[in-house]
């Protein structure tokens, strides 16, 4: 309500007083007024609300459209202009100026091919549409870090840029003056709020107005344009202050609202069904019950999350839904958060009106508390929505629409990619059940599924799943347990089965282990560094082949170079492996020393691990031997 005195509000419903709007176009140098503005044909509408049912947010721009003749010289379109309601008495006095808003032409068309214009022109709220990926992706602090991370079983340096926070009031304040729009200095309840970069729009994804509604709705408020042309966030007045106390079932009883004699009653306009000496309406249309009290607030991700509820009575909830700001809050935050939030939504029920027409009172704005009296009743609401026509004949039309127990419908107002978050969904039918958790920023997620016939258990993290499933194939008539993860694939029926009777049994075509003391590969073929094996017996056997063998071999080569028996210290039945390039083949040993000897036994080959070059190799020397290399005892070679 703007500031005016009893007397100042009176000029709209009682004495003889002549109003003119007086349109001033800055830039043009050109004001307008009754004598060129066409009779009743101003027309001004206002909203903080235009759904169904009451929604935190706001920013709807607000219009101006009149007629004008005599003005075809100027070109109006893109100008700004202030409007502002002159009221003077029988004898031509100004009695009051009353500021309508500051708008800007959107157009400006020629009617009929007349000597007159129509206009429409918006308030600064209108071209908020315009798209702020580039303000949203600047706006935090950033720094560049490397940090190790492990990828494929090795660790990697990458770099990773970290961003900072702004302070929620801070965030408002640059995002109005990269729009460009005036505003009022505010301290708002959750002002004080950390914001983190939690989506990464891209050209064309985010809008001001989008970033500008998210905003007010953390704030519990709605935002608009004040009527001297700068951006503020309101909030609605609390029935309770009033001592109202709203009851399902006593309507239409007379006295519905017993009223305090406290200082609340000066928030609300009292409209008349018939009075002389106060505000009249001439008609109302309204439903028969009162919204009921919200009880408690549901913040969620999507509308599939579990979320965060605040308050214990989970009878009449207000959910926020998708609000990016909130991405990536704890429990603990979002509990303040929605504390202060629920603060501000907790007194607010209304009677809901499709229509309330009265003589206008153009000081009532949007968001104001007012009271019908009816005959029988009282009908208390708000101005959601508003619409002020013409000049001398002022109507005013009101509408606060709402449902009796809120609907909550979520509607998604743009597809953000998301950086931060964490969701808990849980969703249940009679065909199946799944809840599923994740952490957006850290890329991981956990999901149960459960049917009838089935249970599944997933984890992934940045894209590496694993997965346990348990069930039942009707077809089959048989059970089946899997289990899958990275270079891991089993399914119990075809690759092994464990018995509770202290018995393993493995089975399939191609079974291959492998560790650095102990390998089994897919043919077969099975080493080890020692095999030990007490009682029992030992079975041997070989294909009949004239290349089959079985070997025993416990090496005691000698080997004379320049008349010197050389200690032999490593064996093998192959040449020895380049230790920097094993992947060639040979027989790998560590731990060599300048000078140490290798016998290849089945070839009969000696190396030497000797300087060469930059790097210490294995260099054959079997050409320095006075003779080949015998053995002693210890090696058996048994042919099939």
């Amino acid at each position: 309500m703007l500031d005016l005195t009893e007397a100042q509000q009176k000029i709209f419903y009682t004495g003889t007083y002549f109003h003119g709007y007086q349109i001033h176009f800055p830039d043009l140098g050109l004001t307008i007024d009754n004598n060129t503005i066409h009779s009743e044909a101003v027309t001004i509408k206002e909203s903080i609300c235009d759904q169904e049912e009451f929604v935190l947010g706001g920013c709807i721009a607000a219009s101006c459209e009149f007629e004008v003749s005599e003005i075809l010289q100027n070109e109006l379109n893109g100008k700004e202009f202030t409007a502002t309601l002159e009221t003077v008495d029988e004898d031509g006095n100004s009695a009051l100026e009353l500021p309508m808003g500051t708008y800007r032409v959107d157009s400006a068309t020629l009617v009929d091919d007349k000597d007159y214009k129509k206009v429409v022109a918006y308030d600064a709220l209108y071209e908020a549409s315009v798209d702020v990926s580039e303000w949203y992706n600047g706006i935090f602090p950033a720094e560049e870090k490397s940090v190790t991370k492990l990828q494929d079983g090795k660790e990697v340096t990458v770099k990773i840029v970290e961003y900072g926070t702004v302070k929620l009031k801070a965030m408002r304040e640059s995002l109005l003056k990269y729009l460009g729009i005036p505003f009022e200095s505010q301290d708002l309840i959750n002002d004080d709020m950390d914001v983190e970069k939690t989506v990464a729009p891209a050209a064309g994804s985010l809008t001001g107005i989008t970033v500008l509604k998210a905003i007010c709705m953390v704030n519990g408020g709605f935002g608009r344009m004040s009527r001297q042309g700068k951006f503020e966030v309101i909030y609605l007045h609390d029935m309770h202050s009033l001592g109202l106390q709203p009851h399902v079932g006593l309507y239409p009883k007379k006295g519905l609202y017993p009223s305090s004699s406290g200082n609340g009653l000066s928030d609300i306009s009292k409209l008349s069904g018939a009075a002389d000496t106060e505000p009249e309406y001439r008609s109302i249309r309204c439903e028969e019950y009162t919204t009921d009290n919200i009880t408690c607030l549901n913040i969620q991700t999507d509308e599939e999350d579990v979320g965060v509820t605040v308050g214990t009575d989970l009878s009449n909830p207000y959910l926020i839904t998708g609000n990016f700001l909130l991405y990536g809050k704890s429990v603990d935050e979002l509990k303040v958060i929605g504390g202060n939030i629920l603060s501000k939504l907790k007194g607010i029920y209304y009677r809901p009106i499709s229509e309330l027409k009265l003589n206008a009172l153009p000081y009532l704005e949007t968001g104001d508390m007012i009271v019908a009296e009816k005959e029988a009743e009282k009908v208390y609401s708000y101005i959601f929505s508003r619409t002020i026509s013409g000049i001398q004949a002022l109507i005013d039309t009101y509408e606060a629409k709402g449902n009796q127990k809120r609907q909550n419908e979520v509607t998604q107002e743009s597809e953000l990619m998301q950086l931060k978050g964490r969701t808990l969904k849980i969703q249940k039918n009679i065909d199946s059940v799944y809840i599923e958790m994740a952490n957006v920023e850290k890329k991981t997620s956990t999901r149960f599924e459960q049917t009838d016939s089935t249970i599944v258990l997933k984890v992934d993290s940045d894209g590496r799943l694993a997965e346990v499933a348990l069930g039942d194939d009707p077809d089959t008539a048989k059970t089946y347990f899997k289990v899958k993860a990275n270079n891991l694939e089993l399914e119990a029926e075809d690759v092994f089965n464990i018995i509770s009777g202290n018995e393993l049994n493995l089975s399939g075509k191609k079974i291959t282990l492998a560790s650095d003391l102990f390998n089994v590969t897919e043919d077969g073929k099975v080493e080890a560094k020692a095999i030990e094996i007490a009682g029992g017996s030992i079975h041997l056997e070989t294909e009949k082949d004239p290349s089959a063998l079985v070997s025993l071999a416990n090496y005691d080569a000698t080997a004379i170079i320049d008349g010197e028996a050389v200690n032999i210290k490593y064996y093998g039945e192959k040449p020895p492996a380049e230790p920097t390039h094993p992947e060639a083949g040979g027989n790998l040993v560590t731990g060599m020393q300048i000078g140490d000897y290798y016998a290849d036994v089945k070839h009969g080959w000696l190396y030497r691990w000797q300087q060469q070059g930059n790097a210490p190799h294995w260099v054959e020397v079997t050409s320095l031997l006075d003779e080949p290399m015998s053995y002693g005892r210890g090696y058996i070679l048994i042919g099939i």
